[in-house]
C-alpha cells in the first residue's frame, strides 16, 4: 500500500510520517553560518540544525515532524512538513517547505526552509 493511502486511511492523518523505506532526504546537520560553525559535537544551536528522521532540533526548540509530504516533482527536492514544536512546556503546531538544492561546481549541498506562517525563507548547507 502506499504511503498517501496508509495516511489517508488512517484515523490519525496528522501522525503518518515516511513509511519504511521512505527515508527523509533532509537528515544530518545544516548551517546558515559558515561551515566552520558545523564543527562536533554539532549543538544544534542559532546558526545550526539537525534534521532525523523523526525529529528537528533548533537550538532551544525541539520539533517532531508529524507529516512529510513530497510537493516538487523533481527528484527529492521539495517538501511540506508539518511540525509539532516545543520550546519549554509551550507546543506549537507549525508548517514548513524543505528543498534541497544538490551540490554544483559553485556550491556545496544546500537547503532551504521557508516557513509558511512568516513568509521566511532561510538557506542552509550541509555540515560536512
Amino acid at each position: 500500500m502506499s504511503r498517501r493511502l496508509l495516511c489517508a486511511l488512517s484515523i490519525t492523518a496528522a501522525l503518518c510520517v515516511p513509511a519504511a523505506g521512505e527515508s527523509n532526504p533532509f537528515v544530518g546537520h545544516w548551517t546558515s553560518g559558515e561551515l566552520k560553525t558545523c564543527a562536533p559535537p554539532y549543538a544544534a544551536d542559532e546558526l545550526t540544525f539537525k534534521i532525523s528522521e523523526t525529529q528537528l532540533d533548533m537550538g532551544e526548540q525541539g520539533c517532531e515532524i508529524r507529516s512529510i509530504q513530497k510537493i516538487s516533482k523533481l527528484a527529492d527536492s521539495g517538501y511540506r512538513l508539518r511540525l509539532l514544536c516545543r520550546i519549554g512546556s509551550e507546543e506549537q503546531a507549525d508548517e514548513i517547505v524543505l528543498a534541497r538544492i544538490r551540490k554544483s561546481p559553485l556550491h556545496g549541498e544546500l537547503l532551504m526552509r521557508f516557513d509558511v506562517p512568516s513568509g521566511i525563507v532561510t538557506t542552509f548547507q550541509r555540515c560536512p
